[in-house]
């Protein structure tokens, strides 16, 4: 089956312009379909608001290396994943949102305006359009840090309620065991599926009707895994919500939604050296849609 992959921001902003450039063309005679993720144009377009960011330069050198591999217009249509919200929002409403944030096609208009524009030139055409996205970046962040909080809440009562174990095993091992269980990922499908509602201003059915469960859980099984496994670190091992764990797990949690699928017919692969997305993908049964930079590159004969 031929090949689509989608590379997450650390690939983009940790390879250099020549070594990014032979990339793009071993793709183009490999005939891989180079796709990006919306959540990464959105993930590097919020750190340009402002230029004491330090992540600033990365991310607008970063963003020309996006734009050159999937957005540029000489190309034709841009070629970017439709992110996880807008994709349930379809399944269960079978309709587009319509906020909460600028468009898909509104993002990729302002990567390719970043990507034109000189180191000397300012960003102020498309200014606006960056401070929104960086307040909804952490507005969504912060939206993720009370779910993890509301999850653990729940996972705590479920795990124990769902597998009961007799003697003095310890809690982490009954919550591990539940976080590999159907049962989370029901739990994690029911979140997303309530947040979809939300975000589209429809009020959601009570219960959620259990075909439209099955489907979210289906679609979203690799990202599931992945939400159990940030649970995992928060409740077994000690990692923290604070404001520098918590955007790691939401971008890797929205980008490991995209392991297992499939794009026009194409086995879709994601591109990383983040160890964290091979084991989400290795749990969900998807080991060989995650491949680190280097195995990649070997892959396309480079």
């Amino acid at each position: 089956m031929p090949l689509a992959a989608v590379l997450d921001s650390n690939v983009f902003r940790s390879t250099g312009d020549d070594a990014s450039e032979a990339l793009v063309s071993a793709e183009r005679h490999r005939d891989v379909l180079a796709l990006a993720d919306a959540w990464t144009l959105i993930e590097l377009l919020a750190h340009l608001k402002s230029r004491i960011d330090q992540a600033y330069w990365p991310c607008r050198r970063a963003i020309r290396r996006v734009a050159r591999r999937c957005l540029d217009p000489r190309d034709g249509e841009p070629r970017v994943l439709i992110d996880t919200e807008t994709q349930i929002a379809r399944l269960l409403l079978g309709r587009e949102l319509a906020g909460p944030r600028a468009s898909t096609a509104e993002i990729v208009r302002t990567c390719q305006f970043v990507a034109a524009a000189e180191d000397t030139q300012d960003l102020s055409e498309v200014a606006g359009t960056i401070a929104s996205l960086a307040v909804y970046v952490e507005g969504t962040e912060a939206w993720f840090a009370e779910f993890l909080r509301d999850l653990t809440d729940k996972l705590t009562a479920a795990s124990a309620a769902a597998h009961p174990i007799p003697g003095d095993e310890s809690p982490h091992i009954k919550i591990r065991r539940f976080l590999g269980s159907d049962d989370m990922l029901r739990l994690d499908a029911e979140a997303l599926a309530l947040r979809a509602y939300e975000q589209a201003g429809v009020e959601p059915p009570d219960p959620i009707p259990e075909p439209d469960i099955r489907r979210v859980m289906s679609a979203c099984r690799a990202g599931s895994r992945a939400t159990a496994m940030a649970l995992e670190r928060v409740l077994c091992d000690g990692a923290k919500l604070d404001k520098t764990s918590t955007p790691n797990l939401i971008w890797d949690q929205q980008i490991a939604f995209n392991i297992g699928q499939q794009v026009a017919g194409r086995r879709l692969v994601v591109v990383t050296d983040d160890g964290f997305f091979a084991q989400a993908a290795a749990v969900a049964g998807f080991a060989n849609s995650v491949r680190s930079v280097g195995q990649y590159r070997a892959d396309l004969g480079l």
